[in-house]
């Protein structure tokens, strides 16, 4: 996975699909890079269709927010290109917020971010 989100960052999409390709990983977060790249391509029905398979597994877990909490980016450049192919495929409904509440996520300091919710 880690060779698939650097070539994501790269805006490599078309190169992450390929290492799919080859590594065949059927969870969440596989399923959610796959669905960001392809939204990116601008291939949204295939994005949707990925999409759909990472909120089969567990839908309330990524809409409410605790499954984009383990996304953690040192650039937050990087993390809000990586919302973009999220949002763009559905998988996301809105753009996450920074929490208030401090919090360490893997030794950094900055709080997590979460989903806005009303």
């Amino acid at each position: 996975m880690t060779i698939v989100v650097a070539r994501y960052l790269q805006r490599d999409y078309a190169g992450a699909l390929q290492v799919f390709s080859r590594i065949r990983e059927n969870f969440i977060d596989a399923f959610a890079m796959q669905a960001a790249c392809l939204a990116q391509l601008g291939r949204i029905r295939e994005a949707q269709d990925a999409a759909e398979k990472a909120l089969s597994q567990n839908r309330d877990y990524i809409r409410h927010g605790d499954w984009i909490r383990g996304w953690n980016f040192r650039n937050h450049e990087d993390f809000e290109h990586l919302l973009d192919g999220f949002l763009k495929s559905g998988l996301l409904m809105e753009r996450p917020v920074q929490l208030e509440s401090p919090h360490s996520i893997g030794g950094d300091s900055r709080p997590p971010l979460g989903l806005v919710t009303n």
